[in-house]
């Protein structure tokens, strides 16, 4: 039985759906990771949540907070990605400017 041939994703697909999935890593890093490692540091180091349910409260309050536009918890949140973003433009202007001047 002979099977049809499934189209061959291109580069721009295939870079495309990269970039998509590193945009969830790093959204995820952001939203969940980061604010639970700051959760366990900040209760080791100052003591427990003052919320009735500990890190539900906690995330409940960061997640509230990034909702009304609060810029720490926004770059708690955005952070990792913001990071991203700044590395691909500095990287990509560095690419640009080796090119211009035939630097290798």
């Amino acid at each position: 039985m002979v099977q049809e041939s499934q189209p061959v994703p291109t580069a721009n697909e295939c870079s495309a759906v990269k970039r998509l999935a590193w945009i969830a890593v790093l959204l995820t890093v952001g939203g969940v990771l980061l604010p639970m490692g700051a959760y366990l540091l900040g209760t080791r180091l100052a003591g427990p949540f003052a919320g009735p349910r500990g890190l539900a409260s906690y995330l409940g309050t960061i997640y509230a907070d990034a909702a009304a536009g609060r810029p720490l918890a926004l770059l708690l949140i955005l952070g990792p990605l913001c990071c991203a973003a700044i590395w691909t433009v500095h990287n990509g202007y560095w690419r640009r400017r080796r090119a211009s001047t035939g630097d290798e």
